[in-house]
């Protein structure tokens, strides 16, 4: 896989090497991408958060969670490789509003932030769910309505 680092966002060479590397041992089913002991797949078919969140759940996958920039930018790299640049993804984080506290899909610990300036603003009360590349733009994470269909990333333990 060849990556156009002037697409890339910054600090994304090491993501770059990552998902070469990733490629070259990787564990996981095919098609998924491996970094440390999780597998991750793009899926390029647009569907609602919550029908993302199921699809492969009988595999034991959920929307990934994001624990680390560097994780975060491995990611932002496997997107701009699978879907020609920096779309908008559905990932695994979600406001539960009984809680007021941001969770993720696969039950991991919330402990990495990296807000859009101005988010999380859940704008009309209808912001629960995270996105990543919102506006096309590669970086921080953004909210948006549960509804709209977007591509999404899931994650699995290796196994």
């Amino acid at each position: 896989m060849s990556v156009d680092s002037s697409a890339a966002p910054l600090g994304a060479k090491v993501a770059e090497e990552a998902v070469a590397a990733a490629e070259n041992r990787n564990q996981c089913p095919t098609g998924w991408f491996q970094l440390g002991s999780h597998c991750f797949k793009y899926i390029e078919n647009a569907r609602t958060w919550p029908l993302a969140e199921r699809h492969y759940v009988s595999l034991g996958a959920n929307l990934v969670s994001v624990h680390s920039s560097a994780e975060d930018q491995f990611l932002q790299v496997v997107v701009g490789c699978k879907a020609g640049g920096f779309s908008p993804t559905w990932i695994g984080g979600f406001y539960a509003v009984q809680d007021r506290l941001w969770f993720w899909s696969d039950g991991s610990k919330f402990d990495y932030q990296n807000w859009k300036k101005g988010e999380p603003n859940n704008s009309g009360g209808r912001e629960p769910c995270m996105v990543m590349n919102w506006g096309g733009t590669v970086g921080p994470l953004s909210f948006t309505d549960t509804f709209i269909k977007l591509n999404f990333i899931h994650s699995t333990f290796n196994k």
